[in-house]
């Protein structure tokens, strides 16, 4: 007896001994960090419009939905809060910042914290270790996303100190809008400081374009594309002399992998954030068909360069808070067996949409009549009627809810199309539901879990080499 415990106890001695003396060591293979990061983003998209995509393209347009089938679910898969330093709520300023420098600040502050001190961006650490940059917006370039991953202010409008600081940080793509920040107002601008930005890149060898076709053209090279003195359109309402976010998207991948040199790209959908304002389902389904294929070249990148890039998909805040719920028959019927569940069919009724429910509300005049929204009603949304309590609400100019107060006519045609979609939403601003975010590849694993919107940028400056 006392042999067999002599025999165990020297078996758990050697099995102590290789749990705790190390083994050789084992060189690591494969990169350590990406050679290319991209980082695909869809603004003001929670998990509810992210889920209302995927069953978009599958029951109505027969489609998969890459961002959930594939990114989401063959590679890494986390929830981001998204909280400002000052409110549990936030904008896209403060998301951002906190995103792209790992600092919590104030809504509506750029690249600095609430004590007015600049604090480096992920855009800045990628250019000092010989990384080139994209940016891209479908809204103006100076805006709050793009602007907080390269620059800093004490407010997301102080577009012309914003413009001026991407110059000087000389991104090697910079597409969307915003171009009257970049040029004085001689030249048709709205700078007043007599300062041509565009002159400016051109002087530092880029070229500048602002069409569609001159997009399609441009050589490959340093290039700035601004198509627009404001934001681009939304994607019903868009002008063909704009590029659409997957031809910026395509541009801006051709341009920076010309280059043997790593780059970092974020390329920002904003007519998801702008949609979720505005309630407008059929418009934000429009913007995720266009993101969807901005995405998918996005992906064909990662599949030429599987083992040097990260790919991400992800987002800054929820907007709306959108959701596919049952409703009652009518008003009159109350009962649980009245109720109606979505199918199909009722998402389809968004392609009925001939333009965005903000162009729909601009055709109404500042003082609509009864008659103004039946004309109105018949040229966007032909077939669709809006209940008589909606109308009512637009011609007194009265809030439905408090939720919908800042736009209330916009409001009204959301539920009205609710009626026949089924999507109804929460608010017309921002919610603090938490945000996915998706990642595959190189450094994916570490965007698993419930994270704060700061380890974002810690992750990135750690994957760039640090701060």
């Amino acid at each position: 007896m006392n042999g067999r415990r002599t025999k165990w106890g020297i078996v758990l001695i050697i099995v102590a001994l290789l749990l705790v003396v190390p083994g050789p060591s084992v060189k690591a293979t494969g990169p350590v960090a990406p050679k290319y990061i991209i980082i695909m983003f869809a603004d003001g998209v929670g998990p509810g419009a992210f889920e209302l995509g995927r069953l978009y393209h599958k029951h109505v347009l027969k489609k998969g939905f890459i961002i959930t089938d594939t990114i989401m679910a063959a590679g890494n898969l986390g929830l981001m809060t998204t909280t400002s330093a000052e409110s549990l709520g936030t904008d896209s300023a403060a998301a951002a910042t906190a995103m792209f420098s790992g600092f919590k600040t104030n809504i509506g502050m750029i690249g600095m914290t609430p004590d007015k001190q600049p604090r480096k961006t992920v855009g800045e650490a990628a250019k000092e270790k010989g990384y080139r940059i994209g940016l891209l917006s479908t809204d103006a370039v100076w805006d709050a996303t793009p602007g907080a991953f390269a620059a800093h202010a004490e407010s997301r409008r102080d577009w012309a100190s914003i413009a001026a600081q991407l110059l000087a940080i000389e991104p090697d793509v910079l597409l969307g809008g915003g171009r009257g920040a970049f040029l004085p107002k001689a030249a048709g601008g709205d700078r007043t400081d007599g300062r041509d930005l565009l002159a400016e890149f051109r002087a530092r060898k880029y070229t500048v374009v602002t069409t569609a076709e001159e997009l399609r053209r441009a050589p490959v090279g340093r290039l700035v594309g601004l198509f627009d003195n404001a934001g681009l359109s939304l994607d019903l309402d868009r002008d063909p002399e704009e590029p659409s976010f997957s031809e910026m998207v395509a541009a801006g991948l051709r341009v920076l992998s010309a280059s043997p040199q790593p780059f970092i790209a974020m390329f920002e959908n904003e007519n998801t954030d702008a949609t979720g304002h505005d309630n407008d389902f059929p418009s934000l389904m429009a913007a995720f068909e266009e993101f969807e294929r901005g995405v998918r070249q996005a992906y064909a990148f990662y599949l030429k360069h599987p083992g040097e890039t990260l790919l991400i998909v992800t987002s800054d805040h929820d907007t709306g808070t959108p959701s596919l719920t049952y409703a009652q028959r009518s008003q009159a019927h109350t009962a649980s067996a009245d109720r109606v569940y979505p199918k199909a069919e009722h998402l389809a009724v968004a392609r009925i949409a001939r333009g965005s429910v903000d162009k729909a509300s601009q055709m109404l005049g500042a003082r609509p009549t009864a008659a103004d929204i039946q004309r109105v009603m018949a040229q966007i949304y032909p077939g669709l009627e809006m209940h008589e309590r909606y109308q009512q609400s637009i011609l007194r100019g009265e809030m439905i809810n408090p939720a919908l107060a800042r736009r209330s006519r916009q409001g009204a045609f959301g539920l009205m199309l609710g009626q026949y979609t089924f999507v109804y939403w929460g608010t017309t601003g921002h919610s603090s539901m938490p945000v996915p975010v998706a990642a595959l590849g190189v450094g994916a694993h570490r965007f698993r879990g419930y994270m704060d919107n700061t380890q974002f940028a810690r992750i990135l400056f750690d994957l760039l080499g640090g701060r």
